[in-house]
């Protein structure tokens, strides 16, 4: 089964192609194993892929391309973080958040997304500008992270960091 197939198959759709469709000396990098996930790592995102596996008592960092300087200009990336166990839920909290401001978030955002598979998601939210996304716990198997970056260099200022762990729901 090739990547794609894979990706379309656990119901990624409709963004396979955005991840995949890359020049050549852009495409996938290297293919690593990491707490018993698969990471599947690009040159502008290096941790877009697959899914991170949540840990309980360690929070993970997940950060804009690029982080701790200004993330690339036309950049799409996507994340899963993924619970435990059903007994698990995984909490994202953002420590810093500075994207381009625009009505509806159409130009620079991060969108979060709560389900099982991608395609059948509950939309949290899209975020944009300096204003920090809320604590974000999930309800389902995933915390799906998209990020979109436009065209142009605006702000100055370009980057975000969140962490996520697992955590016990109602007791964190």
């Amino acid at each position: 089964m090739n990547l794609s197939h894979a990706l379309y198959d656990r119901g990624w759709d409709g963004f396979a192609a955005k991840l995949l469709i890359r020049p050549p000396s852009r495409g996938v990098q290297s293919i690593a194993v990491n707490y018993a996930c698969l990471f599947i790592c690009f040159a502008v995102c290096s941790s877009s892929g697959y899914s991170y596996q949540s840990q309980t008592y360690i929070d993970q960092s997940l950060t804009s391309p690029n982080y701790p300087f200004n993330y690339p200009r036309s950049t799409t990336c996507l994340w899963s973080l993924r619970r435990l166990s059903t007994s698990y839920a995984v909490r994202l909290t953002f420590l810093s958040f500075y994207l381009e401001s625009s009505s509806g978030c159409t130009h620079d955002y991060v969108e979060i997304r709560d389900g099982d598979l991608l395609s059948t998601s509950r939309l949290i939210g899209k975020f944009c500008g300096t204003r920090m996304p809320p604590i974000i716990v999930s309800k389902y198997k995933f915390i799906f992270v998209r990020f979109v970056s436009d065209l142009d260099y605006f702000p100055s200022t370009r980057k975000f960091h969140a962490t996520f762990r697992a955590i016990v729901p109602g007791k964190h």
